[in-house]
C-alpha cells in the first residue's frame, strides 16, 4: 500500500508544480519563450521536424552513453537533463500559447494567470490514456524541443510580407 501512495503522491506532486515552473520559466526567460512561442504559432511544422531530428540524435546518444558504463554514463545522464531542460523552454512557450488562445475565449485576464491555464490544460491533455501518453505528448514534445532550440538561439521567424494590395487597405482602415 505504502508503494500505490507514493506513487500516487509523485505524481500529483509533478501537477501541482508543472504549472508553477512553466510560470516561472516564462518570467525568468521572456525573450527565449517569446520566440519559441512565435516559432510554434508560426513554424510548427519546422519545429516539430527539428525537435524530431535533435530528439532522435539525443536518444541515440543517451543510450550509447549509458551503454559503455562509467564516466560516460554520468555524460549520458547529464545529456538527458540537458533535454529535459530544453524541453522545459518549449512546454513553457506551449503553455504560454494556450493560455493566450484561452485568454480570447474568457475575455481579459492576467497573462501570468494565463501561462498557468495553460500549463494545466496541457499537462491534463498529456495525462489522457493512450492518446495523451502516446500520441500527444511525444508529437507536443517534438515540437516544443524544436521551438525551445529556435528560441535559445534567438531565431525568430521571419516577419511575411504582406499580400500586394493589402498595404493600401490597412492604410485606408487606419
Amino acid at each position: 500500500m505504502t508503494d500505490v501512495y507514493i506513487v500516487t503522491l509523485a505524481i500529483l506532486g509533478f501537477l501541482i508544480t508543472s504549472p508553477g515552473l512553466a510560470a516561472a520559466v516564462n518570467l525568468f526567460f521572456p525573450r527565449v519563450t517569446e520566440t519559441a512561442y512565435r516559432r510554434i504559432t508560426e513554424t510548427p511544422v519546422k519545429s516539430f521536424l527539428a525537435g524530431l531530428g535533435v530528439t532522435a540524435v539525443t536518444a541515440v546518444w543517451v543510450i550509447a552513453m549509458s551503454a559503455l558504463g562509467g564516466p560516460m554514463q554520468g555524460v549520458g545522464i547529464a545529456s538527458a537533463i540537458l533535454w529535459l531542460g530544453v524541453l522545459t523552454v518549449g512546454t513553457s512557450a506551449m503553455a504560454r500559447l494556450l493560455g493566450a488562445r484561452l485568454a480570447g475565449m474568457m475575455g481579459g485576464s492576467s497573462e501570468l494567470g494565463n501561462i498557468i491555464r495553460g500549463a494545466v490544460i496541457y499537462e491534463l491533455a498529456s495525462l489522457v490514456p493512450l492518446v495523451g501518453w502516446f500520441l500527444f505528448t511525444p508529437l507536443m514534445s517534438c515540437m516544443a524541443v524544436g521551438a525551445a532550440l529556435f528560441g535559445l538561439v534567438r531565431w525568430a521567424p521571419r516577419v511575411r510580407a504582406a499580400e500586394p494590395g493589402t498595404a493600401a487597405l490597412n492604410a485606408a482602415a487606419d
